[in-house]
């Protein structure tokens, strides 16, 4: 595994890990990170991946993991930018250094719903999504819905302004997040049109990618309902689009959730089938 430091347009640094097989390959996969998930979460994923001769990128987001050059109380960056700059940064170094190679994105929940804020995103060959929602409030309901409704209208904004970023850390486990990153991620969850209420028409690319996209989503995934997940596959509207439910009781998997896609544990039985997808 090899460490690279980029820099982005927006003016700071983000951390890029490479696997590299030694027989020759002919694929890059780059995987995207939920948020508040470092790229270490991926690890044994991409190490699998290498093992069948592909070469694999992984990142940090800004402010996230070996992204995080500082106190957060004194950095901070948005979604937007991790979009629109992070993302761009990895994918125009991949494209210049493997201009000949198919590339194949595999995207995490947040991963594939900033995707197409990378004007580059239109260079992919294939995208895989998982557990990728609409995060809009409406597409939770009962129970589910009120917890949604006291994150996005009680704690988000309280324990953003008491410690001057998110502290996720010591909610869910998950990484500390950015101000602007928690504040605008509410913004948009508040939103029928999730971030496209936000962000102008001109500055977007989800409409000009042509590729294909395989679209997974989880029975038991209490934060990527399966109506959300269709509605943001759908905003990719030019890609030749499969959707897959996945039931963990017929693949004799106890559970998979929100990450069970990329953990160790399903090696034998959810890895082999993404990269079937891959490779196809």
């Amino acid at each position: 595994m090899i460490k690279k430091v980029l820099h982005t347009e927006s003016g700071y640094e983000i951390t890029v890990q490479t696997f590299v097989p030694e027989s020759l390959a002919n694929t890059v996969v780059l995987i995207l990170p939920a948020n508040g998930t470092k790229q270490a979460f991926y690890s044994g994923f991409a190490r699998f991946l290498k093992s069948k001769s592909l070469i694999v990128y992984t990142l940090d987001y800004g402010g996230i993991g070996e992204s995080k050059k500082s106190d957060l109380r004194s950095f901070d960056t948005s979604i937007t930018n991790w979009g629109k700059y992070d993302l761009e940064a990895v994918l125009s170094a991949i494209r210049s250094k493997h201009s000949d190679k198919k590339l194949v994105v595999i995207a995490h929940s947040m991963g594939g719903q900033i995707f197409g804020l990378a004007p580059s995103s239109i260079s992919a060959d294939k995208l895989i999504f998982v557990a990728v929602p609409s995060g809009y409030l409406n597409f939770w309901t009962g129970v589910a819905k009120m917890k949604m409704f006291m994150t996005w209208f009680f704690m988000f904004p309280a324990l953003t302004k008491l410690y001057g970023y998110m502290p996720a850390s010591k909610i869910s486990g998950l990484e500390d997040l950015p101000k602007s990153v928690a504040l605008e991620w509410r913004e948009w969850c508040l939103s029928p049109n999730y971030l496209f209420d936000y962000i102008r028409d001109d500055e977007i690319w989800y409409d000009k990618i042509g590729c294909p996209l395989v679209s997974f989503s989880v029975e038991d995934d209490s934060l990527a309902p399966e109506k959300a997940v269709d509605w943001m596959t759908n905003q990719y509207v030019n890609c030749m689009k499969i959707r897959i439910h996945v039931e963990p009781a017929k693949l004799s998997v106890e559970r998979i959730g929100h990450f069970g896609f990329f953990k160790e544990s399903n090696r034998e039985t959810l890895w082999p089938m993404l990269l079937k997808h891959i490779e196809d």
